[in-house]
């Protein structure tokens, strides 16, 4: 394991641990993915915390008026604390680690992930983190590449598919325009 990733799990086993102690398990494994979905989706703020000429003070200032009324007050003060240490950019891997955490020693959900592309293992990781939230569980998928598929992913757990490929997504606006 590098020191990233044993970083990275430090944090997880840390939130977990004071999760558990404010009864909040559930709620922070909840803001937790939305603050990285957040994160990975604006580049503005991924600049920000990436940010040299920003002091860690205002970087702190920021995300406490950005997200203190957004999220669990657990959460927003942890992620002050990474603010603070110059971990900011660690953010969303945490959420990832931290349904690990969460989920202990419960088995994993395995299923295949179909993409029109080769995925990252970053991205294949943040989409496992995503899929285990929605069925809180930890997930670990195998990916395959379609060529029948445009664009998107589509996810299959079990009896459980999420479909978010451009296929259907243009079957599903062409039923409305005939509908």
């Amino acid at each position: 394991m590098t020191p990233v990733n044993d970083k990275i799990e430090a944090y997880a086993r840390a939130l977990h641990e004071i999760a558990e102690a404010n009864h909040c398990i559930e709620a922070i494994k909840g803001d937790l993915g939305h603050l990285a979905e957040f994160i990975r989706k604006t580049p503005a703020v991924r600049e920000f915390l990436a940010s040299d000429t920003v002091t860690a003070p205002g970087k702190h200032d920021a995300l406490a008026e950005l997200l203190g009324e957004q999220l669990h007050p657990v959460l927003v003060q942890f992620a002050l604390l990474m603010v603070a240490a110059g971990d900011a950019e660690q953010i969303p891997p945490l959420a990832t680690a931290f349904v690990s955490a969460a989920v202990g020693d419960a088995q994993t959900a395995t299923g295949e992930i179909h993409s029109a592309v080769t995925l990252s293992p970053e991205r294949l990781a943040e989409i496992e983190a995503e899929v285990g939230l929605t069925l809180k569980c930890k997930v670990s998928l195998q990916p395959k590449v379609m060529n029948n598929i445009l664009g998107g992913i589509r996810v299959k757990v079990g009896d459980t598919i999420i479909d978010g490929t451009l296929d259907t997504q243009l079957e599903n606006a062409r039923r409305n325009l005939l509908a």
